[in-house]
């Protein structure tokens, strides 16, 4: 973590302002990342093999240059690649596999703004995800709460050796959505995870790298058949995250 006296004010950096822990700002969404997201419907029945109650999606965000490509690894959707470029308004998606396809849409709207919200209220910093210490806030609603765990994250560009690294700052990592009973019971909804987290300089080298977010092969423009509807949103940190 980092003391508040190493940072200077009122002229705080504005990548570090909501990362500070102890209950300063609540956290802040990283504009460029890359992750696993861990998606989890608790009230979907485990023991059965459809609907799936967890989906893993493969995620390449950068906000900067409005550009996501999210690839479903498991559960709904999967073997499905999203590609939404917002820069040149146009989206894709593309189907491995054996029934294998490439469709292409119009993508008129502007890109949502990655954003938790401000009346989030600082809990304690005691959990523990993944050995690593915590911050937990809560946006209570009466009905329902959001909770929202903080945590250091490879964030850097590292030293001489070019290796990536954790600044000790806090990014979001964990939201739980839940509803409350009127008996006050909590009701768990859905947990989305951020895994395998790597923000700003230590996501640069994949997001920046030519064909990142280029259409899938063996598929181009004019071989993707074009999509009237467009595809819905990907949600994959609660709805303060989606595209």
């Amino acid at each position: 973590m980092v003391a508040l006296g190493q940072l200077s004010s009122p002229e705080l950096n504005e990548d570090i302002i909501g990362c500070i822990p102890g209950g300063l700002a609540p956290p802040k969404l990283p504009n460029r990342f890359t992750a696993t997201v861990e998606v989890t419907a608790h009230l979907v029945d485990r023991t059965k093999e459809y609907p799936p109650w967890l989906r893993v999606i493969d995620v390449a965000y950068d906000y900067n240059s409005k550009k996501v490509k999210a690839v479903v690894e498991q559960g709904y959707n999967e073997g499905k690649t999203f590609l939404r470029r917002y820069d040149n308004r146009s989206e894709f998606m593309v189907r491995g596999g054996q029934y294998s396809e490439c469709q292409r849409a119009y993508l008129g709207e502007t890109m949502p703004l990655p954003q938790l919200p401000a009346s989030l209220v600082f809990v304690d910093s005691k959990d523990v995800i993944d050995g690593a210490s915590c911050d937990h806030w809560v946006d209570d609603l009466g009905t329902n709460r959001v909770h929202v765990w903080a945590c250091p994250a490879i964030d850097s560009g590292g030293g001489d050796n070019g290796e990536s690294k954790s600044s000790g700052l806090l990014w979001p990592r964990r939201v739980l959505d839940e509803q409350v009973e009127p008996s006050g019971t909590s009701v768990p909804l859905m947990t989305y995870d951020l895994t395998k987290l790597r923000v700003n300089a230590a996501a640069a080298p994949r997001l920046d790298t030519p064909g990142t977010f280029d259409i899938p092969p063996p598929y181009g423009w004019r071989s993707c058949a074009r999509n009237i509807g467009g595809f819905p949103y990907l949600h994959v940190f609660h709805h303060f995250l989606r595209f």
